[in-house]
């Protein structure tokens, strides 16, 4: 059986199509910009997330934006979470997604604002499309990455445009049950990590190769230059947030050692992270300098 082949990439003809797209030009561009939308490469199609979930896709086969029909549907004022058929008797959907823009993205953020996706989504602005000032360099480069035969997701992929290595890394809220080690035995985190690190290994070669192709297409859609990525750690680093001060020095302590090889870094919340606290959080997981010059 030949193994499936780990990628990213658009062809050039989507680029151009894509590019050219009023939706693109107009809308999504500038709040990928801004740090609000987070453009992610697949194999020959485009994501675009906003709080946490896909607010549009673009692929190669329709060569058109495509959103869940969930946020495509906008009810006008209406605020209760139950509705009527009489509630719904001039609902229509969203036919124009130029226009219906900003209600589309209010309907995305409501669905997935308080989740953990939504919440680790305040890391978009460290997207190096984002023009927020990131005078370390130290980029977060995809979200939700799923290699071939995976079932699991990845959050988060981290890239250090000085020593060119990316970093791949779970978040995980600090009520997630798979932190917790039950009956003095190993937090089911442990294994899951195990997992990730052997797809990691497995995929190295493609994924330092995809990569180099992703930023290709970054380049091209938003004229962002990246230093081509030379190598990927073999582990995957594990964010873990949502607790205050007494949960800290109480449960995380208590779970945390547990996880053995494993490295770790908490913060309380992800809206907290700063430049310096993202380029910590790399320095922390990968135990390496910052620059290799």
């Amino acid at each position: 059986m030949v193994k499936s082949k780990f990628e990213r990439h658009l062809e050039p003809e989507v680029i151009g199509k894509l590019k050219n797209d009023p939706l693109f030009i107009n809308k999504l561009e500038a709040d990928c910009k801004k740090g609000i939308v987070f453009p992610a490469v697949r194999k020959n199609y485009m994501s675009f997330y906003h709080a946490g979930g896909s607010l549009f896709t673009y692929n190669d086969f329709t060569h058109r934006f495509a959103t869940h029909i969930k946020y495509a549907f906008v009810p006008k004022d209406i605020q209760d979470k139950y509705v009527t058929s009489e509630d719904l008797r001039d609902t229509r959907p969203e036919h124009n997604f130029a226009i219906s823009y900003k209600d589309i993205k209010e309907q995305c953020k409501k669905h997935n604002a308080k989740t953990e996706a939504g919440r680790v989504s305040q890391l978009y602005k460290f997207s190096p499309m984002s023009t927020k000032r990131n005078p370390d360099q130290c980029y977060l480069v995809d979200i939700e990455i799923t290699f071939p035969g995976g079932t699991d997701r990845i959050d988060l992929l981290l890239y250090d445009n000085d020593t060119q290595k990316l970093l791949f890394c779970e978040a995980k809220r600090f009520g997630d049950s798979r932190l917790s080690a039950t009956d003095g035995g190993i937090p089911e985190i442990v294994k899951q990590l195990d997992s990730y690190n052997a797809q990691i290994a497995a995929h190295k070669k493609d994924i330092v190769v995809q990569y180099e192709s992703h930023f290709d297409v970054l380049r091209k859609l938003f004229g962002v230059e990246l230093n081509k990525p030379d190598d990927v750690y073999e582990h995957c680093g594990l964010l873990v947030f949502g607790f205050d001060v007494d949960q800290r020095d109480g449960k995380l302590k208590e779970h945390l050692p547990k996880l053995g090889k494993h490295k770790y870094y908490p913060i309380g919340e992800p809206k907290g992270i700063t430049a310096k606290t993202l380029e910590a959080f790399y320095k922390r997981l990968t135990g390496a300098g910052k620059s290799k010059k």
